[in-house]
């Protein structure tokens, strides 16, 4: 599938500092991609160069094959068919539902294309309301329905669902999802969520401190990131000096089998998820610290032999206990990181 974003070698500096520091990223046609990563590394300022509304001192974006910056091009933000949903939604407040949506279209089409865009976001009979008068959700999708208006080949998020409760942001995360399916637009979503990142796009792109750490889908990143910040940022970690010997890798734990092999000194990832606790028969090898029930799961802190700590994620039973002594070992093959 052709790339329908293509972002090569872009640099973008406030002052003397550096925000954006060669990033390079690639979206098909039709493909979600969430930009992950804390706050400050620069994932609004990428949103900002895409859309145009900031430009780099250098590299080249292209839209569909058209190169919109760079090789000479510098085409405004109003000519490059990108919609843009902010954090803050942006509603106009004078306005209601259907004009906010049919804002900027021409006046022949507007009427269809507005009662096209209400019914795509669920939000029929609701075009004469306020936007004062609509839950932070339908906001949300009123937002949403204004991008997708005037048909843009692009759609950029910008932290999409930060306004929303928790309780909320599930089934509006669901909601949204579904329409950028049916409508098969190609879509670029900012958040620092991980949950969200994970479960609503196609491809993350990590982004750490202005660069792009990896690209890859959700379950590669999660279980075979590249980096041990890239495992630290996606999700909890634990790691486990180890000397690997192919398939498997000698630890504190003992002999841990590799999802790939590997060899010489490395760290393996030990997701929570993937700790296997016993306390019967085995030889103990770490003791419980401390534990947290949550009904569905529990979390366990554990102290292993050597002094060094880590975390365990399990199903509600059996009920270990602070101070008891158990055997850590793990319930699948791991992913091993050479180590720095």
């Amino acid at each position: 599938m052709p790339a329908m974003l293509e972002c090569r070698d872009l640099e973008k500096s406030f002052g003397t500092t550096p925000v954006i520091q060669g990033v390079s990223l690639s979206v098909r046609a039709g493909e979600i991609l969430a930009l992950l990563g804390p706050s400050g590394c620069g994932k609004t300022t990428l949103l900002r160069l895409i859309a145009g509304f900031e430009w780099p001192e250098q590299g080249l974006i292209s839209i569909n094959g058209r190169t919109v910056v760079g090789d000479g091009a510098r085409i405004p933000a109003e000519q490059r068919r990108v919609g843009m949903v902010f954090q803050e939604y942006a509603l106009f407040p004078h306005l209601n539902v259907a004009d906010n949506i049919g804002f900027g279209l021409p006046a022949r089409d507007k009427t269809a294309r507005v009662a096209e865009m209400l019914a795509l976001a669920g939000l029929d009979g609701l075009g004469g309301r306020m936007p004062y008068e609509l839950s932070g959700g339908q906001q949300q999708r009123v937002a949403l329905a204004r991008a997708l208006a005037p048909s843009p080949e692009v759609l950029l998020l910008d932290e999409p669902f930060s306004n929303l409760d928790a309780a909320l942001r599930t089934q509006v995360r669901a909601e949204v999802r579904g329409i950028l399916r049916q409508t098969g637009k190609t879509c670029i979503f900012v958040t620092h969520d991980q949950e969200e990142a994970l479960s609503l796009a196609d491809q993350v792109a990590v982004m750490l401190e202005g660069r792009i750490a990896q690209v890859a889908a959700p379950e590669q990143l999660y279980h075979r990131p590249a980096s041990r910040a890239v495992a630290r940022f996606v999700g909890e970690a634990n790691f486990l000096p180890a000397e690997a010997q192919g398939d498997t890798a000698a630890a504190v734990i003992g002999a841990l089998p590799l999802a790939a092999a590997a060899y010489g000194a490395v760290d393996i990832l030990l997701r929570p998820e993937d700790v296997s606790l016993s306390a019967d028969g085995d030889t103990p090898n770490a003791a419980v610290i401390w534990r947290e029930f949550y009904g569905h799961d529990q979390r366990l802190g554990l102290r292993l032999d050597d002094g060094s700590e880590l975390v365990a994620r399990l199903d509600s039973r059996p009920a270990f206990a602070p101070g008891q002594r158990v055997r850590v070992g793990a319930r699948v093959p791991l992913h091993a990181l050479k180590t720095p």
